[in-house]
C-alpha cells in the first residue's frame, strides 16, 4: 500500500504540473472536450453511435471557437440558452 500511495502522489503531482503549463485556451479546450464527452459518451455507446460521434466532439468547429470567449468570461448563458432551446446545440448525424 506504501508504494501504491507514493507512486499515485507522483502520478498527482506530474498530473498537476502537465495542467498547470497549459495555456488558458487548451484548458478550455480540454475541458470542452471531457464535458462533452462525458455527457454524450453514455447515450451514444447504448446507441451505438460512440464511434462516429467522438471525432466530431475532439474536433471544434469555428462556431464553438468564437464561442470560448463569451463561455469563458461568464457569458455562457446568453451562448448557451438559445442553442439548446433551438436545438442548434449539435448537429445531425450523416448517413455514410
Amino acid at each position: 500500500m506504501v508504494e501504491i500511495t507514493k507512486k499515485s502522489k507522483a502520478a498527482t503531482l506530474a498530473l498537476y504540473r502537465t495542467l498547470a503549463s497549459k495555456d488558458r485556451d487548451q484548458k478550455i479546450r480540454d475541458g470542452i472536450y471531457v464535458y462533452a464527452a462525458d455527457h454524450i459518451r453514455p447515450h451514444a455507446k447504448a446507441a451505438g453511435l460512440w464511434d462516429t460521434m467522438q471525432p466530431r466532439i475532439a474536433e471544434l468547429t469555428d462556431l464553438a471557437l468564437a464561442g470560448w470567449g463569451p463561455l469563458a468570461d461568464g457569458d455562457a448563458a446568453s451562448v448557451l440558452g438559445p442553442l439548446f432551446v433551438k436545438g442548434l446545440a449539435y448537429s445531425p448525424l450523416k448517413n455514410g
